[in-house]
């Protein structure tokens, strides 16, 4: 062993292997205690090897160990971040590394019960910056925990997002009065009741603010914190009675024009205004969500001007008489449709989700590339039925011609008047007007229930529509199995020359005889759930 490999657990080890040792005892003691050197030895290497490594990645190292611990109520073996931290295999500059995060802060206030473990905490992060994030409802000692930060070093929080009701904020509230200088992030969400922000919060000293959201929270529209460079804001139910007006959020948004989240919902006052109202330009703007009755959606939309997005969530509940005011609709249909005017060829929807539910109808366009659902979704809700012709003026503004999948999913239980089914057999003209908007679609899904019948004559008696269609999913559809569906569903498949190439039944009774085998001798693929359990059958 050459002299920079020697060291003192190995020099100890050899000259414990070359004591005389005759008894059997004394042999199998030394074996012991020569086994723990060498483990000592290799444990020193895996130190030597952290120390090695920068600062930032020993920081991530442990962000992830911390992340990844059970509750404590799974396991009882669990280790609190807090703990982990201390553990004697943990060398000191790990600790030292770890003392030093800032994210490790949203482990910290959760976790630890123990008041000196927190103000030890405190101590140990010297000016490290701090996140604060922390489900102080129904924990009373979370709370202090979080007042026990903002009484101490609210000059280096640089994210509070907490999660309370009207009680702990009462409690918290007076905390919030000093400067918050490195505050980038402020979430505060209240479940029950409302709370309310003062303008004096934070003493009016948040230069570095970026994202602020409030739920369930009463402010003034000169509150300090909506400032202009805020860059995400999101304020969602606000108090009925404190609730701004159109013109008072255009005159808020104004202060913001550094926006790219901008989400407003249920935080609309009911009455609207007759006062002209400004146009707030948004430039930068990349995602958009409102929900309120349809005159403030419509104004919002309108007033606001905004790059060409598919992020955009509208959703709103029509009245009685507003359902049936087809120009009504138009006002808020128009300035969607010129939103999506401006979306280029690669970002137009591949897919189309439509949700016919009880006494509404949810829009949901899908992506391209990935297929996973886009941030654009338009849920029109009403006191009654939303009218076949107000699905197609929607459908009409929307950039649907690159469509290849339709998607019709609707709930499996239907407790609302005949009415509310999507393919009537007495609307095959309406339905073949929507259709006419989808001149891509390669696949059709999921044909439900008992209006997969009208579906069927619809595209049956109607061959020029969906003349792209090579696939049809069909799901609960459980009288396919008659012969007048089925005979309809072969004649469809050889009308339509060899275009339809796959059919897939799920939960669809009687298919193995009536459907799959007339279908597989047009050369058409059959997938339907229980193939497996069949074949097994068969073969048995």
């Amino acid at each position: 062993m050459t002299a920079s490999a020697t060291t003192p657990t190995t020099e100890l080890a050899a000259h414990i292997s070359s004591l005389p040792l005759d008894a059997a005892v004394l042999l199998r003691e030394r074996a012991i205690l020569v086994n723990a050197l060498s483990m000592l030895d290799d444990r020193r290497n895996q130190l030597a090897f952290v120390s090695k490594l920068s600062p930032e990645l020993v920081h991530e190292i442990f962000l992830c160990v911390a992340a990844c611990t059970r509750v404590e109520k799974e396991d009882p073996k669990y280790t609190t971040p807090t703990k982990l931290r201390t553990l004697t295999h943990v060398c000191r500059r790990w600790r030292e590394i770890a003392y030093g995060s800032a994210r490790i802060w949203t482990f910290l206030i959760d976790f630890t019960r123990s008041t000196q473990e927190m103000e030890e905490g405190l101590r140990k992060t010297l000016g490290a910056p701090l996140h604060v994030k922390a489900v102080v409802a129904r924990f009373p000692q979370v709370r202090a925990n979080v007042l026990r930060a903002l009484n101490s070093a609210t000059e280096r929080i640089e994210v509070l997002d907490l999660a309370l009701q009207t009680a702990d904020f009462n409690a918290i509230g007076p905390a919030l009065v000093a400067p918050a200088p490195a505050l980038t992030v402020f979430r505060i969400a209240c479940d029950s009741g409302f709370v309310d922000i003062a303008d004096g919060v934070f003493a009016g000293e948040t230069p570095r603010l970026r994202e602020l959201r409030l739920v369930g929270c009463v402010m003034s529209s000169s509150l300090h914190l909506l400032q202009r460079n805020l860059v995400h804001l999101s304020i969602d139910r606000m108090c009925p009675n404190a609730a701004f007006s159109v013109a008072q959020w255009l005159e808020v948004i104004k202060q913001c024009p550094m926006l790219e989240t901008l989400s407003l919902t249920r935080c609309f006052k009911a009455t609207r205004t007759t006062d002209s109202l400004p146009i707030v330009r948004l430039p930068l703007l990349v995602s958009l969500a409102i929900e309120s009755r349809l005159f403030p959606c419509t104004d919002m939309l309108t007033q606001l001007d905004f790059p060409p997005t598919l992020r955009l969530q509208v959703k709103t509940t029509l009245s009685y008489f507003e359902a049936r005011a087809e120009t009504l609709l138009s006002d808020l249909v128009k300035p969607i449709a010129n939103n999506f005017k401006g979306v280029s060829e690669a970002d137009k929807f591949r897919a189309m989700n439509i949700e016919w539910r009880h006494t509404g109808v949810v829009f949901r366009g899908w992506q391209a590339t990935d297929g996973g659902v886009a941030e654009f979704a338009l849920t029109l809700k009403g006191d009654d039925v939303v009218s076949y012709a107000q699905i197609i003026e929607v459908i009409t503004a929307l950039p649907t011609d690159k469509v290849r999948v339709l998607d019709l999913r609707t709930p499996l239980c239907q407790c609302g008047p005949p009415s509310h089914f999507i393919f009537r057999y007495d609307h095959n003209e309406d339905w073949g007007l929507f259709l006419q908007r989808f001149p891509g679609v390669r696949l059709l899904r999921e044909v439900k229930e008992d209006w997969a019948l009208s579906a069927l004559t619809v595209l049956r008696e109607n061959l020029h529509l969906l003349l792209k269609l090579r696939k049809i999913e069909f799901r609960n559809a459980s009288f396919l199995s008659g012969t007048g569906v089925c005979s309809m569903l072969t004649d469809l498949v050889a009308a339509r020359a060899n275009a339809i190439r796959e059919v897939k039944l799920v939960f669809c009774k009687g298919v193995a005889t009536r459907v799959r085998e007339p279908l597989e001798a047009l050369g058409v693929s059959v997938d339907w759930d229980g193939r497996k359990r069949y074949e097994n059958e068969v073969e048995a």
